[in-house]
C-alpha cells in the first residue's frame, strides 16, 4: 500500500467517531442545533481519543503504519457496538453514566489485540 493509500484510511477511520456521534444524535428526538453547536467537539474528542492516540503512537513509529489501520478497524467496532448498546439497552437517563465504560472496553480491546498479536509472532518463531 502507498503512504497516502494508508494516510487516506488513517483519516477516514478517525472520522468515524464524528458519524457515530451524528448518528446516535439524530435518533434522539429532543436534541437542538445549540446542544450540537456546545457538545460536538467535545464528544468527538472524547469518542476518538483512542483512535488519536493510536495515530500519534504510529506517528512517532511505534507502531506500524498496516497495524494502526487494523487497530483503527477494531476500536471503530468496539465503538460502534457499545453505541449500539446504549441506544437500545440503556435508558436515556443513564446513557452518560454508560460512557464511562467505553475506555475500559477500548482497554480491553487493545490488550486483546496485543496479546493475539505476541502469540501469533510467537508461533511463528
Amino acid at each position: 500500500m502507498t503512504a497516502g493509500n494508508i494516510l487516506a484510511k488513517v483519516i477516514v477511520l478517525i472520522l468515524v467517531p464524528a458519524v457515530v456521534h451524528f448518528v446516535g444524535i439524530g435518533l434522539q428526538n429532543n436534541v437542538n442545533q445549540g446542544y450540537m453547536d456546545q457538545w460536538l467537539i467535545g464528544n468527538y474528542l472524547f469518542m476518538a481519543a483512542p483512535h488519536l492516540l493510536m495515530a500519534v503512537l504510529a506517528a512517532v513509529s511505534v507502531l506500524s503504519k498496516n497495524t494502526l489501520v487494523r487497530i483503527l478497524i477494531g476500536l471503530n467496532i468496539v465503538l460502534i457496538a457499545f453505541a449500539f448498546y446504549i441506544q437500545g439497552f440503556v435508558s436515556p437517563r443513564e446513557t452518560g453514566l454508560a460512557w464511562v465504560l467505553y475506555y475500559p472496553l477500548c482497554g480491553l480491546f487493545l490488550l486483546a489485540y496485543g496479546a493475539i498479536r505476541y502469540v501469533v509472532g510467537r508461533g511463528k518463531a
